[in-house]
């Protein structure tokens, strides 16, 4: 009479799970520690490819190697799309990590501000050029670098102080300095909004307004203002 002893089932490979895992962390603190992407401001970059290659390799472990029964596997597979499924990207940082938020959710400004700092002078140009000044996305030289007037004394021993902070709309358009001003843009509902802030106080001085809506897969509204000829 012969008889026949079952083979008992594997556990799951988590050791595996971590060191995959692990090898993905390695890769991006090499990378975060490469100095081209700190200058060019792409850290956020690297930080949503850390992201995505993270999931893909959970899904990947999860899916051939976990030796999870199926019934399990279906459940994880679900339990991992289905923040996605229900998540939207609003728009980028300046390091162009993504901002999330969920698709039911409408935190972005539609109404105007009130205009409640000094007015300018009609007609008044403004001069934008020199040290003391920001009149584009990355400087006046699109060189991603600040100094001089710019960075106070002691900034390196000590983070920046917030000054203020206001609702806004959609869009990452960068601030272009001039003065005592603070100019960009936003998207608000279905108006462009090109807007003009005092730059100590945040209080806004003057808004231009039309009725056109940008959007594209980045998010919605525009992502740059800058002054050609060095006046606003």
């Amino acid at each position: 009479m012969n008889s026949e002893v079952a083979t008992p089932r594997k556990g799951p490979r988590w050791r595996l799970l971590f060191i995959m895992e692990l090898v993905v962390a390695i890769v991006w603190i090499i990378l975060k520690s490469v100095p081209h992407f700190v200058e060019q401001g792409s850290g956020g970059a690297v930080d949503l490819l850390l992201l995505i290659a993270a999931i893909g390799v959970t899904l990947s472990w999860l899916i051939f190697f976990s030796r999870l029964r199926w019934k399990k596997r279906v459940i994880g597979m679900f339990l991992m799309l289905l923040p996605v499924a229900l998540m939207k990207i609003d728009g980028h940082t300046g390091s162009f990590f993504p901002q999330l938020s969920w698709r039911w959710s409408d935190q972005s400004a539609t109404q105007m501000p009130k205009l409640s700092g000094m007015m300018a002078q009609e007609g008044e140009l403004i001069k934008a050029t020199g040290p003391a000044y920001f009149p584009r996305f990355l400087g006046e030289k699109m060189d991603n670098w600040i100094a001089g007037e710019l960075l106070p004394d002691g900034w390196e021993n000590k983070e920046p102080e917030e000054l203020w902070r206001i609702e806004m709309g959609e869009g990452w358009s960068a601030f272009a300095v001039a003065g005592n001003f603070a100019y960009t843009m936003d998207q608000r509902g279905a108006i462009e909004t090109t807007i003009c802030y005092e730059l100590l106080t945040g209080y806004a001085v003057w808004t231009h307004s039309e009725e056109v809506r940008f959007e594209e897969s980045m998010g919605g509204g525009w992502a740059a203002v800058d002054s050609d000829s060095g006046k606003f």
